[in-house]
């Protein structure tokens, strides 16, 4: 199958090549150029009449192709098809009456007068002015959009075109009565082309109209015909002149050429039957390996359409009447298939008329759509939500929608229960926020409410001790210290409450700090607190991390203290600090060869006010581990602990390697 662009420019250059050679012609004639008169010596030359035809007649050719017959462009096309036509049947009507029509002797009339010393003046033969005739009327009516209509200019074209080749080969093989009339002056050569060319570019310029497109498909028959006609028609000419030729100069006798005649037209015609045929059977035998895809592609098309979870219709496009629906979709909208096929969306009631409009607009004009929230209202009158999704399919000829619905009914149900539950959570934040605005209250009447009292505790006792001392008796004087030591132990159980509850509105800033530097200060500050430690300090090289310096700080304060702290009774304490890479974390841990402590109620050691040892054992108020672990948990990191009774325990804690945005607050 040719392209339709391709023969529709061959169809303008053949035209074109047809204005240039009749322009030579009245070049050659008017400064006596004989080789543009006549490119064989010896021949007839093209009369300037005939020049002046094929002119006309390319020019209407490409005016008439390129613009409407309404149009300025095409009138003056139409106008030189009517010169053509002037032309062409004033000269046969000359002749058929037997008048003399000097039509054709008025341009260079003294060098027409006598072409060859022993012949007639230069005029236009009668099959010459027959085919402009034929010219003519076939480009006064090729303009039409009419597939029938285009017939008449075609079989005119053909005429034509027959004509012309049966002059070429009369020229070819020497035989005038195929170029000549009877005693008339015969068509040129050059001339005989002109037609040819003209003919064809009638016949292809419209190449999917009349009979012309039988042979411009994508299917066998003109498959084959592309490709024989044209070696039918060159190969016996081709061969023919070959015999001729040898005859004439004594290559072979009459007998011989005849013989070798019919053999090569039977092995180049069997060739080509044979290349025909392999290129006929790969195309079948690619046609049925398609033909068995798109079976198999059917065939799992039709296994998804009816197993489809989701509800799937086929409807025509224009009509919007059901051809196909799956189980799903009976299921989806209460009805049977006999109640669906053949009947509307509008019909059955599931949509309106105004949505399906809306609907259908936008699949022609996106070609498909998805997730589209309707509502369609089922069988039983009740609202049924749906996803939609469309794309436009064709079946055969028509156009049809594939539609896919998808019942969400649960997911709506499930939003107005989030819904829900977000108001719920939102009621709960509220509370949570009274909440927390009651616990600053009280943590407010802590610092202030419950201080006071202690210090008036704390200071009574000590004007008791100190006023009255050698007053009272040692009994008194013992639960004197009593009561002032607890009071001190309250007070700094309450600076540990307040520590701790202020961690959760402290913004975390981080910062790349010196874990050795801050480590360091540590234990100075230890050190001063505990002076009658005899640690053995094994410190390795820590590595640096980006982090809150001061509640780093704070972490490290209460692991150190409490390490110095369950250590300090040993002969010889030992403690260790120190890290490692792990992932994307760096672990940091101290430890020490304390008392340590059961692991069964490691559990308990993060928790506020617990304490695996007795007060008498060790000071504390069981808040210190608490509060490692709420900073560690607001770096995004773990805490966790390893401990033998009697034999020293191990903490660890992780933070991450690179701090990831958003992770400033909790």
């Amino acid at each position: 199958m040719y392209s339709h662009s391709v023969l529709k420019f061959l169809s303008t250059l053949f035209s074109a090549l047809v204005f240039l050679t009749a322009l030579l012609v009245l070049l050659g004639w008017h400064f006596d150029i004989e080789i543009l008169k006549r490119p064989l010596p010896g021949t007839v030359a093209m009369n300037p009449a005939t020049a002046i035809a094929f002119i006309t007649s390319a020019l209407s050719f490409l005016l008439l192709k390129r613009n409407n017959i309404s149009s300025v462009s095409g009138i003056t096309g139409i106008l030189f098809a009517v010169i053509t036509f002037l032309i062409g049947s004033v000269k046969l009507t000359g002749i058929i009456s037997g008048t003399d029509v000097l039509i054709d002797s008025t341009l260079y009339h003294d060098k027409l007068l006598i072409e060859f010393s022993n012949q007639p003046a230069n005029r236009m033969a009668p099959n010459t002015a027959f085919c402009f005739v034929l010219v003519a009327v076939g480009l006064l009516t090729f303009k039409t959009s009419s597939h029938r209509k285009i017939l008449l200019p075609q079989y005119f074209a053909l005429t034509v075109a027959l004509v012309a080749w049966l002059s070429v080969l009369g020229y070819l093989y020497d035989v005038k009565e195929f170029y000549g009339v009877l005693h008339y002056i015969p068509m040129a050569i050059h001339t005989a082309l002109c037609f040819l060319f003209m003919a064809l570019s009638l016949l292809i310029c419209y190449p999917d109209k009349g009979f012309v497109s039988e042979f411009n498909t994508p299917f066998a028959g003109s498959l084959i015909a592309r490709m024989l006609i044209p070696a039918a028609v060159l190969v016996p000419v081709l061969l023919g002149f070959i015999r001729l030729y040898g005859y004439r100069t004594g290559l072979f006798s009459t007998e011989l050429g005849v013989a070798l005649l019919v053999l090569f037209i039977t092995i180049i015609f069997l060739v080509l039957i044979w290349y025909n045929t392999r290129l006929l059977n790969r195309r079948d035998a690619a046609k049925l390996s398609f033909e068995q895809r798109l079976s198999e592609s059917n065939e799992k098309f039709l296994k998804l359409f009816y197993n489809s979870p989701a509800a799937m219709a086929i409807t025509e496009l224009l009509s919007g009447k059901f051809l196909e629906v799956n189980e799903a979709y009976m299921h989806l909208t209460g009805y049977t298939q006999r109640e669906i096929i053949g009947k509307t969306s509008i019909d059955l009631g599931l949509i309106s008329v105004e949505y399906r409009e809306q609907i259908r607009t936008k699949v022609l004009e996106m070609k498909s759509v998805r997730n589209i929230e309707i509502v369609i209202i089922n069988s039983k009158k009740e609202p049924v939500p749906v996803l939609l999704a469309v794309d436009i399919i064709r079946i055969g000829k028509n156009d049809c929608m594939l539609s896919s619905l998808l019942d969400i009914t649960g997911i709506k149900r499930a939003e107005r229960e989030i819904k829900e539950l977000n108001r719920e959570l939102e009621k709960n934040i509220r509370n949570l926020e009274e909440a927390n605005k009651e616990l600053d209250s009280f943590s407010y009447s802590v610092s202030h409410d419950l201080r006071a009292p202690l210090r008036a505790i704390y200071g009574y006792c000590g004007i008791l001790l100190g006023d009255f001392g050698a007053k009272v008796d040692s009994e008194m004087k013992r639960l004197l210290e009593i009561v002032s030591e607890n009071a001190k132990k309250m007070g700094r159980l309450i600076d540990d409450l307040l520590a701790f509850s202020r961690l959760s509105k402290k913004e975390i800033v981080r910062k790349d700090i010196d874990m050795n530097e801050i480590v360091k200060n540590v234990i100075d500050e230890i050190r001063s607190q505990y002076r009658e430690s005899n640690a053995e300090w094994k410190i390795s090289d820590l590595t640096p991390a980006l982090a809150d310096p001061s509640l780093i700080k704070q972490v490290w304060l209460n692991l150190v203290s409490n390490a110095v702290k369950y250590s300090r009774h040993r002969s010889n304490p030992e403690i260790e600090i120190g890290c490692r890479r792990q992932n994307d974390e760096i672990i940091y841990f101290i430890r020490d060869n304390g008392v340590g402590f059961d692991m069964r109620y490691a559990g308990k050691l993060f928790g506020v006010f617990q304490r695996l040892h007795g007060a008498d054992e060790f000071e504390g108020t069981g808040v210190g581990l608490a509060i490692v672990k709420r900073i560690i948990t607001r770096h995004k990191g773990t805490v966790w602990a390893e401990a033998k009774e009697g034999e020293g325990s191990s903490f660890y804690f992780s933070l991450n390697a690179e701090s990831p945005a958003g992770q400033n607050q909790i």
